[in-house]
């Protein structure tokens, strides 16, 4: 039986009999169970800085509560520390919380909970998210709307699925690194960014780092997406509406393309804005890739407006397929047609 954190455990009696080997090893089975489920809370004192590091599978496995901490340090080193844990962090508008996940599925699952409203001095709201093993973050939910600065940084395979919520913030910072032959980073991982003051920038470094990406950044001030060979892989990159400018720089080189799989970037609504749009294609840096108009806007053929530059120089030495290779395949999705260009 459990009960809260403690546990008491009633043996019944053996004999050699067939229904009393059934009862234990099902009594067995569930105290295993019970021990495996197990829920600890953590309160942060109100009004102090709060440090916690989760060394097993069960400490911070309940909810962790520091939205009365003047800031959070939480490590979960741990395999599954963290897992499934509800977290909520400082509600502070001056505050800073470091989270790192360095377990294997140390955070997968776990729901990441900003409260707080920090829209009205952004500034010295710092929220920083380190997904540093395989599996660390996958499947997480950060909410994290009305934030300041908020950084999530996955390396290797880690933040697969994972959703992020940061409606509002100032800047969000999204760094997806993938090592050697690994893939997918960030695959999967949806992120809502609606509305953001200064900046979304998202880099995807390592051979598809960011396999089907989706970021929507409807109204945000600046929106900066840049690859490196290999780096996007599909997915969808929203920048309707943007405030100043929305940039994608794409690498490709001799073994890999930069952005490739046909990744869509949705385009500013108004042709008057198709101006704000810069793309820059390095060697095999754009290899189809989509543009395309949102629901109910101008038609592309304004598009001349944009900054598209297209640079094959250097990128790769050696191919004897692309000399030193511009290699390009654009579709710009208007109205019911492609054309490729």
């Amino acid at each position: 039986f459990v009960f809260g954190n403690n546990f008491l455990l009633r043996t019944p009696s053996i004999d050699s009999s067939p229904s009393q080997l059934i009862i234990m090893m099902l009594f067995v089975v569930l105290t295993v169970f019970a021990f495996a489920t197990v829920r600890s809370d953590y309160t942060c004192a109100p009004a102090v800085d709060c440090e916690l590091t989760c060394t097993d599978s069960t400490t911070c496995k309940g909810t962790v509560n520091a939205s009365q901490a003047t800031s959070l340090t939480l490590s979960c080193e741990a395999s599954y520390s963290c897992q499934y844990a509800d977290i909520y962090l400082p509600t502070a508008v001056s505050m800073t919380t470091a989270i790192s996940c360095s377990g294997t599925g140390a955070c997968s699952y776990t729901n990441f909970h900003y409260e707080g409203d920090a829209t009205s001095s952004p500034e010295g709201n710092s929220i920083t998210l380190t997904c540093a093993t395989d599996d660390a973050c996958n499947y997480a939910d950060i909410y994290a709307d009305n934030a300041g600065q908020f950084v999530l940084q996955c390396d290797g395979i880690e933040c697969s699925g994972l959703n992020l919520h940061v409606r509002n913030a100032q800047n969000v910072d999204l760094q997806c690194t993938s090592a050697g032959s690994s893939s997918g980073a960030c695959s999967s991982l949806d992120v809502y960014a609606h509305n953001v003051s200064s900046t979304v920038s998202v880099s995807c470094t390592g051979y598809r780092a960011c396999y089907s990406l989706t970021v929507n950044a409807q109204r945000a001030n600046i929106l900066s997406i840049a690859a490196t060979p290999g780096g996007i892989y599909g997915g969808e990159f929203n920048g309707q509406n943007i405030g100043s400018s929305f940039d994608i720089t794409c690498v490709g080189n001799e073994t890999h393309d930069g952005c490739s799989n046909y990744p869509v970037f949705v385009l500013p609504q108004a042709s008057a804005d198709f101006s704000k749009f810069r793309l820059s294609c390095y060697g095999k840096g754009c290899n189809d890739i989509e543009l395309r108009r949102p629901q109910g806007g101008d038609s592309l053929s304004a598009l001349s407006a944009s900054t598209i530059n297209f640079n094959g120089c250097l990128q790769c030495a050696g191919d004897a397929r692309y000399g030193d290779c511009v290699h390009v395949r654009v579709s710009c999705y208007d109205t019911s047609y492609y054309t490729t260009s």
